[in-house]
């Protein structure tokens, strides 16, 4: 029984890295470094939420940023945890 529990566990976890290797997300980027008074668009208050609110990331549900370039999308993707 522990074997195969740990067999799902192995396989969730390389789910998971494959997943975020596949995602091309750029490192070091975090929400406390992404400047929100550049891009006036984005507000801190929305994504906090999201963040806070991360019941839609447990239940697998997917998250859409849309905009013209430099708004700060893959940043936030990347940041969002």
């Amino acid at each position: 029984m522990a074997l195969a529990e740990h067999e799902i566990a192995e396989r969730d976890r390389r789910r998971i890295e494959r997943h975020l290797r596949e995602a091309r997300l750029l490192p070091g980027k975090t929400l406390e470094n992404f400047d929100f008074d550049a891009i006036p668009i984005v507000y801190r208050a929305h994504v906090s939420a999201l963040c806070a609110g991360d019941g839609w990331l447990r239940n697998g549900a997917n998250l859409i940023l849309m905009g013209p370039p430099g708004d700060g999308k893959s940043h936030l993707s990347s940041a969002i945890d």
